[in-house]
């Protein structure tokens, strides 16, 4: 069986841009045995899904682009198309016919044939987004004040800083040297040119944007060895636990449409991707779902409880990451909060 994080790797492999959250729900959807481990016919499936919702783009611009008279799409746009859906000159040479059209299961085919192209390109951005890429080269062309393509490792820590990924330890030091080396091996193989030479404190973009990657995906999997140990220690099952998580993210993109939609709201950059949090007024409305009445002390002992679970000791602005939720649902359930074991069973 896969993890979640070896999913993730496998999908930035073969060209799929995802994130972890975003591939814990679909792996969700395929997981028949609910254990948030794939098994080889899981795996399958999350890759079915996957393929249908890159068919589904494909038809949106075919869609966009076509000849209502004809459900063809004249060759002329091809070029567009392509380059909304991610690829890049040189394009494939495609026949001219007479009618000069191209039909849906052709461009399905010209878009395959751009595969490698595609999974180039990604791998060369180790899976970011284009908004990560731009973040990743404003932040670098900052450090690198000599404007010579490379930073040194003093800079490289300032720059590690900014995203809390900086060494600790003398012991951690010497490790990102070592890591430096194998971004400049993930580098050469995406078909980076210019790394720079083995063991050598200074660093390239691209071999930063590999870098980046390698600690990312460490910080990710130190998170979810947390998360397995939590999860031990409030004797929930892998099912629950990945209903709790289906469940609280889901809340936390409610309570962040409602306030983006409201008149105060202030947008979010791209570039910046909001924390997977959850507010004191989302655990409200959330627990009220069920069909809880909370009364003036239950609504006090659980202040309490959310504050108490807050990083910052905060109450009317706290905001619960999943580990802090999980906790919160262990109370809820061992206290049977307003009779919510009652109120749960009968919404099941």
């Amino acid at each position: 069986e896969v993890s979640a994080l070896e999913c993730a790797a496998l999908f930035r492999h073969v060209g799929y841009r995802v994130t972890l959250e975003d591939l814990r729900d679909h792996i969700a959807d395929v997981d028949a045995n609910a254990s948030g481990q794939l098994d080889f016919r899981e795996f399958l499936r999350l890759m079915r899904l996957y393929r249908e919702k890159e068919l589904a783009k494909i038809k949106a611009a075919f869609d966009k682009s076509r000849d209502r008279s004809t459900n063809a799409m004249p060759v002329e746009l091809l070029p567009g198309v392509l380059q909304s859906l991610g690829s890049e000159p040189p394009f494939p040479q495609v026949p001219i016919e007479e009618d000069d059209q191209l039909d849906f299961d052709g461009l399905v085919d010209l878009v395959d044939s751009c595969r490698s192209q595609f999974v180039a390109k990604e791998r060369k951005k180790a899976g970011f987004t284009d908004e990560d890429i731009e973040r990743f080269e404003d932040m670098f062309h900052k450090f690198d004040r000599n404007k010579n393509g490379f930073i040194d490792n003093k800079e490289l820590q300032s720059i590690l800083k900014e995203f809390d990924w900086e060494p600790k330890t003398r012991e951690e030091q010497d490790d990102l040297m070592r890591q430096m080396d194998v971004a400049r091996a993930l580098a050469r193989e995406a078909g980076i040119l210019e790394v720079g030479e083995d063991g050598s404190p200074n660093i390239t973009f691209w071999t930063f944007v590999q870098l980046a990657r390698m600690l990312r995906t460490q910080r990710e999997k130190a998170e979810e060895e947390t998360l397995m140990a939590l999860q031990k220690e409030l004797r929930f099952s892998d099912g629950e636990t990945e209903e709790f998580r289906q469940v609280f993210r889901y809340w936390v993109r409610l309570m962040r449409d409602l306030s983006e939609s409201s008149p105060s709201s202030t947008a979010r950059p791209k570039s910046q991707q909001a924390p997977e949090e959850l507010s004191r007024d989302g655990v409200r409305r959330l627990v009220r779902s069920l069909g809880v009445s909370i009364s003036p002390i239950n609504a006090d002992a659980l202040d309490i409880q959310i504050q108490s679970l807050d990083e910052e000791n905060r109450l009317e602005t706290a905001m619960l990451p999943f580990n802090a939720f999980l906790r919160l649902m262990r109370w809820l359930l061992d206290t049977n909060f307003a009779g919510i074991n009652e109120a749960a069973a009968g919404n099941s």
